[in-house]
Parts: structure tokens; C-alpha cells; sequence
């Protein structure tokens, strides 16, 4: 047997027909009585008895309706500001569009048509707001928002009545919010508010101080019936009197408006109330700001009106985290009306951001300048010389540029020098480089020392001065840095702690690159490493006096002498003192150019300029010399495995004769074996490669003779007789000086030669005279001896 289940309609007896009109079931009962249920919970919400006998129910295009009442609740009216008021034609009729749309919205259709055999009736639904409005009128809020709110759910697009709905639940809302506004409800109106989509500009009028950020020709509209209960509670102000009276009179002596207990309550409502307003504005921007919707005409006048007020909320409450957030961001506030309420308040950084917001740049600046200088009391403004860097950096306008960077100079240097140094790289300087340098070298060196190296380094500046100076300002920092007390003994220690790490492989470059980024000392002098290697603008002459002056800064020493091409004082500085052997074999195999390689750097080719052969004789040269100083050291037969170890490594540049030559007798052949048989091999390998090229170049001089004994045969011999003339000079051949030109001419070797000068001449003096043809033929000429 069948059982029923939740959810089911049950009927006194089986239905004749059914028919469904959201939310709402209609049944015909055989007794000709008509029951309606809500399918919301099932229950009977009318049951009617027809007069007629009734035969079906059914569901089809059905008729319309307009219920009058809804007409007058949901007609829009403009809302007409007092201080307007003047200006407006009360008797204009309202717009026909207006006019249109509430005549829709009051229109009810219905589906469901009765027929009987006498008549036909339609069943119409009362609309929701019927039913709700006369609960909000008897301030039943609670249970009027709870059957608006069972009524959402049925509000689908199938629904016939969903535009109208949609329009009935904004109307409830509305008319709730107003109604807890007037009971001082703050926080719950608020929420009613934005449910139901209120026009913010209606909730801002509240406010009479504040109806000037609204224009008075943009039409507000508003629900008639909404409207209603607006006007009837005035402005904030009312509203807070009346439910003071009403809930305090006349129980507070004297009375209300002079005791200073209501006096502090009328303060407080006062700012809930904006606290109210703030946060409805705040969430309606955030709704029409948001991404997914393109703005519309309507909405960017009505952004103009949030803007303008959340600016006025937030000034007055010291918000000054949301008043930055708002100018700082796209808005639409109206500068000459929040200039004015800015200044009143003193928010002269934020009034500047309005500025920057607004482009005008001068204006900023110019606050930014007075603000620093302590003309204004602000004390909300953050890091501003390096908002004025930031800001700078991005301008185009060179004069406006300069003119707040040399002030900032002056202020801190080195931001002023991030100025120039936060422009786009790919762009030239907008103020020529000289001229920054001279306002930098005119205040101190720490700037001065920045805008150079951002010039040498970010620019690739090509300029000799720009290198030089930038490497005698970091020698200077390093030297006075290394005068320090604490830093000679971290320096001490460092170096005792690479000696005894000899073993390790390590160069002193790469040593100083792996100390802490915490060790600015030691990450300088890599720096300054670094650039004597990369550089070849830097007048080494000036830098080597420079660093004779810093008794520690060695390896910086031994670059610069590589750079003058002194190999012999670098090599003995990298190993007597810096004790860096393997800095030295680099140093050798980079030709005297680097003392270390910087690890992950990638590896440049040898330029086409540098000559394979050169390079190579030029190592040569160098690893003998690191030879001889390794020999000439004082502890000479500690250094047998540092020596053996180049000699097993580089044998390839090493000469086996010299070597022997340089080695201490006693030392034995075992020891050098590896080299020895390495040399041998090597030697030999080049003495056959050697014969290889010998016999090669032999086969083809061989093939050259051939071929000219061939040419001389096809030519065959010339006879010269006492007749035969010089056809330059016209004097008698005589001798074997002589040849034979491409048209058969017999001339003197010594003729053609002075032609040939002559021609050359010619062409200098008149770049236009085209080549003779005997230059152009010269190296036609065949040479002939005399037969």
C-alpha cells in the first residue's frame, strides 16, 4: 500500500484538474470547490466554491490584469533635492518611459483559466507586495522579510511574474531599511539596503551636508511607496531626534536638547549613522568596480556622487588607510569640491595624491616639497623624498624634472641619484649625465659614486672619466672602510683563513665572492674586482697610484698592473703575497687580463681581434714567468709540489729546455717524469706536424714551378734587338729590366713604375678620375728576362 511522503498535497476527495502557477497549486474539486496550496509548505492558503458548475482547469496564454494599487507603490518618482527645489517645474508630468514601466510592474498575468459550461474565469495571484505591504505598514518587518524571502526561491526564469518579483523584493527591502532606519537600527538597515539595491544617492540626501556631492539635474528614482516612507522621516538628523523623543522624552531633564547625556547620544547615533552610510558606499562601489561589469552612463554619475561622499566620511573619521586606498585608485572624485573639504581638514598629502590621480604633477610635487620641509604638520606622510624619486622617474617633463631632483639632491643624495637611476634603460637620460654629475659632486660622494656605476654599468658609458672616477670613489669607500678597527681584524682572519685553505682550489676572487652577503666589505672589493677586470676605460696610471695608497688592497693591485702589462709585479703579488696560486695560473691562461672567473658566468669566445699564434706566445711567456717566481721564492723546496703540479698542467706552454735550465739540479728525474714524457710527447707531436707542413708546402711550390714553366712555354720567349723601343720612354731596351704588358708593349720595369705613381697621384688629387687600366691590370704583368 502506497504511503505518503514528505511534501505531498493531500485533497478531500480525488481533483477533477490541477494547475500550477508558482508558488502556487490550484486544484478543481468534484464539488465545484476551487483549493489553492503554497507548495512552499503545502498548506491551504484559500479555498473558494464556484457558482457555477465547473468542468477543467487549464493552462494556456491567460489574460493580464493590472492591479491598481501596485501602480502607486512601484511607479518611480524622482527625488527632488531641497536646494533644488526652485529650479524644478513641480506640475511637469512624469516621463512617459516612467509612466510605461510602472504600468508593467503593476500588471499581473495569469495562466490558469477556468472553464465551466455556463462561463469562463480567470484565477489571478495577488502580487507579493500586496500582501507584504500591508504587514510593513504594521511595522511586521521581521515577518514581512520572512515571506519575501520563502517567495525568492520560486522566482525562476520559467516564472511568469519574475520581472515583476524582482521589483517586489528590491520594493521590500527598501521599505524595510527605511523603516529600521527610523528606529536607529543601523546595522540591520544597512544590510536591507543592500539587498535591496538602493540607489546610493537617495541614502547620501539623508545627509545635508553632504547633497551638494550630488548634481541636482541626475535624476534619482525612486519606489513611490519607498519614497513615501522616506520623506515622512527626513533627514539623519530627524530621524535621530524622533527616536530620542520617542524613546527619552520626557524622562531626561530639562529636556533633550540641552542635557549633556542626549547631547553625547545624538553624537553617537550621528556617527553610526555615517558608519552606516560608509559601509553601503563602500560595498555599492565595490559592486559596480567590479571587473566582470562594464560601467554605464548611470553608473559613473553615480560613482561621482559614492566617491565625493566616501571621501568626506573618510576625512572626517581620520580613515587614513581607506582615504589613500580611495585617491589612490581610480575615481571619480571632483577636484575643486574635494579640494575644498581636503584643505578644511588638513589632509594635504592625501589632497596631493588627488593631484597625482589627476595628473597634475606640478601640484603634487609642489605639496610634496612643503610637506618635507615641515611648512604643513603632516605627519601621514610616508617616505617622501623616495615618493618624490618613484613619481620623478616616471615624468617626461625635463624641466619639472630637474627642478625637483637637484632639490631632492640636496635633501638626500642618494635617493636624488635613484632618480635618474629608476628611468627606463632603454630611453635616453632626460637630463644629460654631466650636468647630474655636477649637482652630485657639488653635495657628496655616496650619490655621486651610485649615478656613476648605474652610468658605467646599466648605461654602458664610454666615456674614460665616468670608469676612472667611479673606481677612484670605490677605492676611496674601501680604504676608509679597511681603516676600521673591526674590519682589520675580519680582514686579518679572512686571509689567514684563505692561506691555510691553499689546498682547496680556490681562487681570492671566488673566495671573496662566497663570504656572506652580510660582509659588505668583502662584497665591495668583489665588485670593485669585478670592473678593474671588465674595464678597459679606467685610466690604470691614476688607479695604480690610488691603490699603492691602501696597503690591503692587493688583488685590486695585481689587475691593475696586468692592465699596463707589468706580468712579473702581478704574478708576484698574487703568490708572494695573496699566496693565490690558482688565481695565478688563471691570470696566465687569460693572458694577464683576470685574476678569477666569476662561477656560473658564461663563457665569452676570444675575440677575432685576438691572434690564436699571440695568445698562445703570450702564455708562454707568462707561465715562464710563474715559474721563475715560484723558483725565486724564499721557501723554494716547500713550493715542489705547487711547482710540479704546473709544470704536470701547462706543460703544453712550457719550453722542457728552459725548464731545465730554471730547475735546481738535486731535484730528481722522477719527480718531473710526468712532465718530462708529457714535453717529449709534445715536442715530437710538433716536430712531425712540423715535417707534415714542410712536405705540403714543398707539393705545392713544386705545383707552382709547374705551372709558370707551363705559362712560359704559352708565351713563349721575347727577342729584343736593337730596334725595340721602351713604349713609355722610347729609349732602347738594354739589360733584363724589362716586362711585357697585356697589349704586347715592351716597357721599363722602372717606366711602368713611374706611370703607375703618377696615376696614383692623379686619383688623390681628383677623387672622381676613374683607375687607369694599367693599375687596374698590374697584377696581369709578367715579368720577362731578356732573351
Amino acid at each position: 500500500m502506497w504511503e505518503p511522503v514528505r511534501g505531498t498535497l493531500q485533497w478531500q476527495s480525488f481533483p477533477r484538474a490541477i494547475g500550477v502557477e508558482l508558488p502556487y497549486v490550484v486544484a478543481l474539486l468534484r464539488n465545484n470547490y476551487i483549493e489553492v496550496h503554497n507548495i512552499m509548505d503545502q498548506q491551504v492558503v484559500q479555498s473558494v466554491q464556484l457558482s457555477s458548475k465547473s468542468r477543467t482547469i487549464s493552462t494556456g496564454p491567460g489574460i493580464k490584469v493590472q492591479v491598481a494599487g501596485l501602480t502607486e507603490k512601484l511607479k518611480w518618482e524622482n527625488v527632488i533635492l531641497e536646494s533644488s527645489n526652485n529650479n524644478i517645474d513641480n506640475n511637469k508630468t512624469p516621463q512617459q518611459s516612467i509612466i510605461e514601466q510602472a504600468n508593467f510592474l503593476a500588471t499581473v498575468p495569469t495562466r490558469l483559466i477556468i472553464a465551466g459550461s455556463e462561463s469562463v474565469m480567470a484565477l489571478a495571484a495577488t502580487p507579493l507586495i500586496v500582501q507584504v505591504d500591508s504587514m510593513l505598514d504594521a511595522n511586521c518587518v521581521e515577518e514581512a522579510l520572512e515571506m519575501a524571502e520563502q517567495a525568492i526561491s520560486t522566482a525562476t526564469p520559467e516564472n511568469v511574474h519574475s520581472e515583476r518579483m524582482r521589483h517586489e523584493f528590491n520594493y521590500i527591502h527598501q521599505k524595510s531599511g527605511f523603516i529600521y532606519l527610523g528606529e536607529t537600527f543601523f546595522d540591520l538597515a544597512v544590510s536591507l539596503f543592500e539587498k535591496g539595491k538602493t540607489d546610493p544617492r537617495i541614502l547620501i540626501r539623508l545627509f545635508p551636508e553632504m547633497r551638494e556631492v550630488i548634481g541636482d539635474d541626475d535624476p534619482i528614482n525612486m519606489y513611490s511607496g519607498v519614497k513615501a516612507v522616506a520623506d515622512r522621516l527626513g533627514s539623519i538628523e530627524d530621524i535621530v531626534s524622533s527616536s530620542m523623543i520617542k524613546n527619552y522624552d520626557p524622562h531626561i531633564k530639562p529636556d533633550i536638547d540641552t542635557s549633556p547625556a542626549t547631547q553625547e547620544l545624538r553624537k553617537a547615533l550621528i556617527t553610526n549613522a555615517k558608519d552606516m552610510l560608509q559601509k553601503f558606499l563602500t560595498w555599492d562601489r565595490g559592486q559596480r568596480k567590479s571587473t566582470s561589469n562594464v560601467l554605464t552612463k548611470k553608473d559613473k554619475v553615480i560613482l561621482k556622487a559614492v566617491d565625493n561622499a566616501l571621501l568626506r566620511l573618510y576625512t572626517e573619521s581620520d580613515s587614513e588607510d581607506l582615504l589613500r586606498s580611495l585617491l589612490e585608485s581610480e575615481n571619480e572624485c571632483d577636484l575643486d569640491l574635494c579640494k575644498k573639504v581636503l584643505e578644511e581638514n588638513e589632509k594635504f598629502y592625501p589632497l596631493s595624491l588627488l593631484y597625482k590621480q589627476r595628473k597634475e604633477y606640478r601640484k603634487t610635487l609642489e605639496i610634496w616639497q612643503r610637506l618635507i620641509d615641515q611648512e604643513n604638520s603632516d605627519l601621514d606622510f610616508p617616505d617622501g623624498l623616495k615618493q618624490m624619486a618613484d613619481l620623478l622617474a616616471k615624468l617626461d617633463d625635463q624641466e619639472l624634472v630637474w627642478e625637483c631632483a637637484s632639490w631632492v639632491i640636496h635633501k638626500n643624495e642618494i635617493i636624488g641619484a635613484k632618480i635618474f637611476i629608476l628611468q627606463d634603460a632603454k630611453k635616453p637620460l632626460l637630463v644629460d649625465p654631466s650636468t647630474v654629475l655636477q649637482e652630485l659632486r657639488s653635495v657628496g660622494k655616496e650619490g655621486l659614486k651610485l649615478f656613476l656605476e648605474y652610468l658605467v654599468d646599466t648605461r654602458k658609458s664610454q666615456e674614460d672619466e665616468h670608469h676612472t672616477e667611479y673606481v677612484l670613489l670605490s677605492i676611496q669607500d674601501i680604504k676608509a672602510e679597511s681603516l676600521k678597527k673591526e674590519t682589520r681584524l675580519k680582514f686579518d682572519a679572512l686571509t689567514k683563513e684563505f692561506t691555510e685553505h691553499k689546498q682547496s682550489g680556490q681562487t681570492y676572487l671566488s673566495f671573496l665572492m662566497n663570504q656572506p652577503i652580510e660582509d659588505s666589505f668583502s662584497q665591495a672589493r668583489t665588485r670593485l674586482i669585478l670592473f678593474l677586470q671588465s674595464s678597459n676605460r679606467y685610466k690604470a696610471d691614476e688607479v695604480l697610484l690610488k691603490l699603492k695608497e691602501a696597503e690591503i688592497l692587493k688583488a685590486e693591485l695585481a689587475v691593475v698592473y696586468g692592465k699596463l702589462e707589468q706580468h712579473e709585479i702581478a704574478l708576484k703579488i698574487l703568490i708572494n703575497d695573496l699566496k693565490d696560486y690558482r688565481g695565478g695560473e688563471i691570470y696566465c691562461l687569460q693572458a694577464g687580463r683576470v685574476i678569477g672567473i666569476r662561477k656560473g658566468a658564461p663563457k665569452k669566445r676570444a675575440s677575432k681581434k685576438v691572434d690564436e699564434k699571440s695568445l698562445t706566445t703570450k702564455r708562454r711567456t707568462l707561465f715562464l714567468t710563474l715559474l721563475k717566481v715560484y723558483l725565486e721564492m724564499d721557501n723554494r723546496d716547500e713550493m715542489v709540489d705547487i711547482v710540479i703540479h704546473l709544470l704536470n698542467t701547462q706543460a703544453v706552454y712550457l719550453d722542457i729546455m728552459e725548464v731545465l735550465s730554471l730547475l735546481p739540479e738535486y731535484w730528481s728525474i722522477e719527480m718531473l717524469n710526468n712532465f718530462l714524457v708529457r714535453s717529449l710527447r709534445q715536442s715530437y707531436h710538433n716536430y712531425r706536424e712540423g715535417q707534415i707542413l714542410k712536405g705540403l708546402c714543398r707539393g705545392e711550390n713544386l705545383m707552382i714551378k709547374y705551372e709558370l714553366s707551363q705559362a712560359y712555354q704559352d708565351i713563349g720567349p721575347i727577342i729584343i734587338t736593337q730596334n725595340v723601343v721602351c713604349a713609355s720612354c722610347k729609349k732602347h731596351i738594354s739589360g733584363a729590366e724589362f716586362m711585357r704588358q697585356p697589349n704586347n708593349d715592351i716597357i721599363h720595369v722602372q717606366c711602368d713604375f713611374d706611370k703607375s705613381s703618377r696615376d696614383n697621384s692623379l686619383e688623390i688629387i681628383d677623387s672622381t678620375t676613374t683607375p687607369s687600366t694599367s693599375n687596374i691590370e698590374e697584377s696581369n704583368l709578367i715579368p720577362l728576362s731578356a732573351v
